[in-house]
């Protein structure tokens, strides 16, 4: 399925051009033209993003690159605003308590994430494998997608 902007198809530079992302144009130019949105149903709905990867290094060093402004790109698409998750009374406080990306690894995958003040990780993106890189909120949906690029079900997804 083909997503639009007006009469417009989706392609990744638009996407990332549309959500004003500061997205490396290493970055951009690393992932395959047609970027996969999808949701998967537990617990309500989560979106996530899939993209082919054509150059993992180049991928790599973008991700690490944008992290810094990744939740604040990005977040709000995934209906989470990084204002309202800091613990913190003043705004100055706010500011001074950025939320980063820490190393976890779930189901033997190495995954960046960021985590609420109560432990649970609300934002992460992880490589599948170096052709595949997911971006979503939810450490369930990022475990159905393992379990699919293990069968072969994500090629089928992100090929059509």
């Amino acid at each position: 399925m083909k997503v639009y902007f007006g009469t417009t198809p989706m392609t990744t530079p638009l996407f990332f051009e549309r959500l004003e992302t500061r997205a490396p144009a290493a970055l951009i130019r690393a992932l395959d033209s047609t970027p996969t949105i999808g949701i998967h149903a537990v617990r309500g709905t989560q979106l996530f993003l899939l993209f082919n990867v054509l150059s993992f290094d180049h991928a790599f060093d973008g991700m690490l690159g944008l992290e810094k402004t990744l939740l604040d790109d990005m977040g709000l698409l995934f209906g989470i605003n990084p204002r309202t998750i800091v613990a913190a009374s003043t705004t100055k406080e706010i500011f001074d308590t950025p939320l980063s990306f820490k190393d976890v690894v779930i189901r033997n995958r190495d995954v960046r994430a960021i985590f609420d003040p109560s432990g649970t990780i609300i934002f992460l993106y992880s490589f599948l494998d170096p052709q595949t890189l997911v971006i979503t909120t939810n450490e369930d949906t990022l475990k159905t997608l393992i379990g699919k690029a293990g069968h072969g079900e994500l090629r089928e997804i992100t090929n059509n």
